[in-house]
């Protein structure tokens, strides 16, 4: 499946954040630590091993014209970033203030990649769609 759960972590004051060890191995082994990081519109950011976000962007080269600025936020907010000695990221500033990231950070594996939230706005996501039952509905087409 790939990379998988989720970890709750602090980020320090320079905006550092370890990676957990259960996506630790499969990004530094099959990936080599080499990662671009990016800002979703759902104020969320996304991080993907370098050569699949290198995919994703040949694949928005066939989108349509009206989501240019789609296309415009992901890879024009893509930083590549590296796994450092103590398997932690930098995630710049703007990152930061985009996704309103602060002490209390959580990474929720989705296979390929991994979405990277404030800990609290992702609980409320999540309250809101099970409240919605739309997820329940979900579930019950696909499962």
């Amino acid at each position: 499946m790939g990379l998988q759960g989720s970890s709750l972590q602090v980020m320090d004051a320079k905006g550092r954040v370890s990676i957990a060890s259960k996506y630790r191995e499969e990004l530094l082994t099959r990936w080599q630590g080499k990662l671009t990081l990016t800002r979703h519109p759902r104020n969320f950011l996304l991080i993907y091993p370098r050569e699949v976000w290198a995919e994703k962007c040949v694949q928005m080269d066939a989108f349509p014209p009206g989501a240019r600025p789609l296309k415009r936020m992901l890879i024009g907010c893509a930083v590549d970033i590296d796994l450092d000695a103590s398997a932690r990221i930098l995630i710049p500033p703007e990152l930061r203030a985009a996704a309103q990231l602060d002490k209390e950070v959580e990474f929720r594996g989705m296979g390929d990649f991994i979405e990277l939230w404030n800990a609290a706005a992702l609980a409320q996501d999540e309250a809101a769609n099970l409240s919605s039952g739309k997820l329940a509905e979900l579930a019950d087409e696909l499962f």
